[in-house]
């Protein structure tokens, strides 16, 4: 659990703390989380009228993001596309001939993105570095995941 001095010691009181930033009738999009957690969500985009949009069973949105390598990259690119989508239909009206994105808008967003310290590699012969900021115990067997796959890759080579 992430910041639990500051958001609270259980599940439903740090969903109860993040569920603070929903807003009456302005969609919020969300991935897969804990029962006790979505509840709680639930109960907050229910008072006030704020659809609560769950990625987690969704197709992949694109090709470029199933290939991410990691659950956590293919959730976080899943859930910013949505988003997106979210806000360019609200921004347009349909009249307007909206252009929704289509894969080479998201390939581009991707390459596009810079996270230093985020499963990065650096590769300076002989030596490669795997470098990740997994800051808490939820972050830490994600980046372990990543770091055992690629060292598969390596060996393979």
């Amino acid at each position: 659990m992430d910041h639990v001095h500051l958001l609270g010691p259980s599940l439903s009181e740090i969903a109860r703390n993040k569920a603070g930033i929903m807003r009456e009738h302005t969609i919020c999009v969300t991935c897969e989380q804990p029962p006790e957690a979505f509840e709680v969500l639930m109960e907050h985009s229910n008072r006030l009228s704020a659809p609560l949009d769950d990625v987690t069973n969704d197709d992949p949105p694109s090709k470029a993001i199933a290939a991410l390598p990691t659950v956590a990259h293919r959730t976080n690119a899943a859930i910013a596309l949505k988003v997106v989508t979210h806000l360019l239909l609200q921004r347009y009206s349909p009249d307007q001939n909206l252009r929704v994105l289509d894969e080479q808008d998201v390939v581009l967003g991707l390459q596009r993105y810079k996270s230093p310290g985020s499963f990065r590699e650096i590769a300076r012969p002989p030596c490669h570095f795997f470098l990740d900021t997994a800051h808490n115990t939820l972050s830490l067997p994600v980046a372990l995941e990543w770091f055992s796959d690629k060292v598969a890759l390596n060996e393979d080579k």
